[in-house]
């Protein structure tokens, strides 16, 4: 172990060897295992803290802590020096720590206080502190007290409650932390929990310590004393003090200042003993002074926080150490909050809603949304999702239950129109040409059964009389996906030759492409065409034999009268000679133009009635 270490364990005076037979709660051996367990804590901490200085050359700074009460003896006090140790951690410096405690709880005469006092000077008379930090009003007067012995020594104070002395201003620099205790406005918030209020009791003790709070609880309560009842029970027994409790009447409160002595001059560990005796033993709820005190099923208060007292006393002592004048550093006062138990508060069937505004409220049991805040909205979201996803696939259900319903309508409105189609319809695979399917029609028209042709190609029933045109038909169908108005001739079972009219669609059939094909018969169309055409043949050449015809009688008409002509003029040439020369020769020329306008018209007037023939 450091030497540094052993020299702060060594300089811990612990009192062993104190004890009076009064001190009925505190064996020796306890006593001594739980200063061991503290000065472990401390030497660890020490320890810890030096193990992270950057030079093990620091400058080494005194400090010696002096405690009202033992911090075995007192959870506040053990917290306040647990603060100071903390801040304490920041110096610069190697900080050589030593603890004494006065004990005044359990050595309150003043022979041992004067015993103690002698040894105190004796230890650090050679060895003179840098700081003194004095924790409690006690450990300040007693400072104080020996003020010619530790002249000029800094002195920083906390948990101090009751004033300076007077000693203590005139003889040594200081600064530290005043405690103010809030009795007053821990009632104001009991009348506010509990409105019904009637009854007040205040309990206590008749230690040293004891006093100093009851006092305090006293001087808060007086304006209030023409309002409520107020019992103060500082002189009993603690068993008595318990069986009063155990019956106090209806609408009462109750207000625990310290007990760390009772009347039979029992001694309690205040905080650790007393609080939950009387907590327990209450049939009514009970309000406390500290943050130290707020346990063991006690309501809570306007509370003063002595950590927190510690901590800024041991910023002060750094401060010091750093070179700073103790008297350039302001007294400041505790801080304080209201701080209540949850569970106290439930018992008792107050509203925290009636809390002062800022109010710590300890032992909070989480409600379920705290508690499982994260697996509700998880299992909201999951449950959103599984619904929006059972929606989707309900609503994809109902769209395929109507596709479904719709492609079984168009199926039969297929299936009908396929076998009820006076067509001859025909599926096939346009793979291997194997019939998939073919319909009533078909089967008339080609004199094959379904049954035959199903899973046979139409070259396997030498269907198509030209197997070249259906490998074109097929390559056409594949390439276009139709084929429209192809004529087909077609063999039937019977060897009959027939005349078609095919069209084809390329579908899908379980995923697979196949051709749907249609093929109307028009052999008899056919052979009415050709009727038609030959007839028309027979007719066409009947109307050039008669236009032959008439224009024949129209050319021997015509000749016939010319010739009559031509013998009219050669018998008026014979005559001519009687008739005067130039009437002869007009009546010449009359003939000869009328002759030749019969040649002329001869021509057109066989062509207008080979016209209106034709028409």
């Amino acid at each position: 172990m450091p030497r540094y270490l052993e020299e702060r364990i060594a300089g811990r005076s612990w009192g062993v060897g104190r004890c009076h037979p009064g001190e009925s709660h505190f064996s020796e051996s306890v006593r001594a295992a739980g200063r061991t367990l503290i000065l472990s804590v401390i030497a660890v901490a020490l320890l810890v803290s030096r193990s992270t200085a950057v030079s093990p050359m620091m400058e080494v700074r005194r400090v010696l802590i002096i405690n009202d009460i033992d911090i075995i003896s007192s959870p506040g006090f053990a917290e306040v020096d647990q603060a100071v140790l903390t801040a304490l951690q920041k110096s610069p410096y190697r900080i050589e720590l030593n603890e004494e405690s006065l004990d005044v709880a359990l050595f309150p005469d003043r022979v041992s206080q004067d015993t103690f006092r002698e040894q105190i000077v004796q230890k650090y008379s050679a060895r003179k502190p840098d700081v003194i930090i004095a924790v409690g009003p006690a450990s300040l007067k007693f400072i104080a007290e020996l003020y010619d012995k530790f002249q000029g020594t800094p002195i920083i104070f906390c948990a101090i409650w009751g004033g300076i002395p007077d000693q203590l201003r005139h003889a040594m620099p200081f600064t530290g932390v005043l405690a103010q205790l809030h009795p007053e406005e821990t009632l104001n918030v009991a009348l506010q929990l509990l409105p019904s209020t009637k009854h007040v009791v205040v309990v206590g003790g008749v230690g040293k310590l004891d006093e100093g709070f009851e006092a305090i609880a006293k001087q808060s309560f007086h304006n209030y004393e023409s309002q409520l009842e107020f019992q103060y029970l500082f002189d009993l027994t603690m068993p008595a003090l318990l069986e009063r409790l155990k019956h106090l009447p209806s609408d009462t409160i109750v207000y625990h200042t310290a007990i760390s002595q009772d009347a039979a001059g029992e001694r309690f560990i205040d905080s650790a003993q007393s609080i939950p005796m009387v907590a327990s033993a209450a049939n009514a709820p009970v309000f406390v002074m500290d943050d130290v005190d707020l346990r063991a099923g006690t309501v809570g208060g306007d509370l003063v926080n002595w950590a927190d007292d510690g901590r800024i006393a041991g910023e002060m002592a750094a401060q010091v150490l750093n070179g700073e004048k103790p008297q350039d550093i302001p007294v400041v006062t505790s801080n304080h909050v209201y701080m209540f138990d949850w569970r106290a508060l439930k018992r008792w069937g107050m509203n925290e809603k009636n809390l002062p505004p800022g109010s710590i409220v300890l032992h909070r049991q989480p409600s379920f949304w705290e508690l499982y805040k994260q697996y509700v909205v998880a299992a909201i979201f999951l449950i959103l999702l599984q619904s929006a996803a059972i929606l989707g696939l309900l609503w994809q259900r109902a769209r395929r239950r109507k596709t479904e319903a719709a492609l079984i309508r168009s199926e039969e409105k297929f299936s009908k129109s396929f076998r009820q189609s006076p067509l001859a319809i025909s599926i096939a695979s346009t793979k291997d040409g194997c019939y998939i399917d073919v319909n009533e029609t078909f089967e008339q028209q080609t004199g094959w059964c379904r049954d035959e042709v199903i899973g046979q190609s139409p070259s396997e029933i030498n269907l198509w009389v030209d197997p070249h045109q259906r490998s074109l038909f097929i390559k056409q169908l594949l390439a276009e996906g139709n084929v429209r108005d192809v004529e087909v001739k077609i063999r039937r079972k019977d060897g009959q030759i027939r005349t078609t009219l095919g069209s084809a669609e390329l579908i899908e059939v379980n995923g697979k492409p196949c051709a749907l094909s249609v093929f109307a018969d028009v052999t008899e169309r056919k052979w009415a065409e050709e009727a038609l055409a030959s007839l028309s043949g027979r007719l066409i050449e009947t109307q050039d034999e008669e236009r032959k015809r008439i224009a024949r009688e129209i050319h021997d008409d015509y000749s016939q009268r010319v010739a009559m002509l031509a013998l009219d003029l050669e018998q008026l040439a014979e005559k001519s000679g009687s008739l005067p020369a130039k009437q002869a020769s007009n009546s010449m020329n009359f003939s000869i133009a009328s002759a030749s306008s019969v040649q002329i018209c001869t021509p057109y007037h066989t062509a207008c009635i080979l016209l209106l023939w034709r028409v």
